[in-house]
């Protein structure tokens, strides 16, 4: 290649990168003016819409996340109602005073029956999320002499492994354990073939203790099956 040639080269290829480079440079100029306009406009919307969901009236028009389904409650289990409504306030930031409207909404048959009359007796004065929990958690509630600790240190497997979990969860759920505790009572539930050889294996968790459970239980399973039946 001669001079001549490689320098028209050289001049061909710098032409055609600051060509690139102004386009470019052309794009960037036009982001940088979109953005901002952008970002305000997205700013007043947020705005609008917390001043929306937080009004001097008290009322609460907005949820971040009011297209996930809030748990409904009828009467039924109601300290597993509490829980989920508890973890939907935490993720979606639901403020102090409107907890008890919103879950409100979601009742039906007893427990809305139950709440018309808690409101009358108060002249329709909301209450706070922890007395309102509290109220409903004693009308709905089990027995008051009910005693869940008790009937979880005396739960036996009378079935298979799946079933006594299902059962020992459930307890489980209504009282406070440590983890070393609630293990050592899951242990001493299964039958004794089955807990022998678990314990062998001096399982940390429930979880853990489950999975080498359900290994035992395999040879075990007509035998426990036959039980089941009785």
């Amino acid at each position: 290649m001669s001079n001549n040639t490689w320098v028209e080269f050289q001049q061909s290829i710098k032409a055609q990168l600051e060509e690139q480079q102004e386009k470019q440079d052309h794009i960037n100029s036009n982001l940088s003016e979109l953005i901002p306009g952008f970002s305000r406009e997205v700013l007043q919307i947020a705005t609008a819409l917390e001043s929306s969901g937080n009004s001097n009236n008290g009322n609460f028009t907005f949820s971040r996340f009011s297209e996930v389904d809030y748990p409904r409650f009828d009467g039924e289990d109601v300290l597993g109602w509490i829980y989920k409504c508890e973890q939907f306030f935490e993720v979606d930031g639901t403020p102090d005073n409107v907890k008890v409207k919103f879950a409100s909404i979601q009742l039906s048959g007893k427990a809305l029956m139950w709440h018309q009359s808690f409101m009358k007796g108060r002249d329709r004065v909301w209450p706070g999320w922890g007395k309102y929990k509290g109220a409903i958690a004693a009308r709905f509630g089990r027995h008051p002499f009910d005693d869940p600790l008790a009937e979880l240190m005396k739960l036996k497997q009378q079935g298979s492994v799946e079933q006594y979990q299902e059962s020992f969860d459930a307890l489980l759920n209504r009282v406070e354990l440590p983890i070393n505790h609630a293990v050592s009572c899951f242990l001493s539930g299964f039958c004794d073939e089955i807990q022998n050889a678990v314990r062998m294996f001096k399982p940390q968790t429930i979880h853990d203790a489950y999975y080498l459970a359900k290994l035992q239980e395999l040879p075990l399973l007509p035998s426990l099956e036959k039980l089941s039946l009785f």
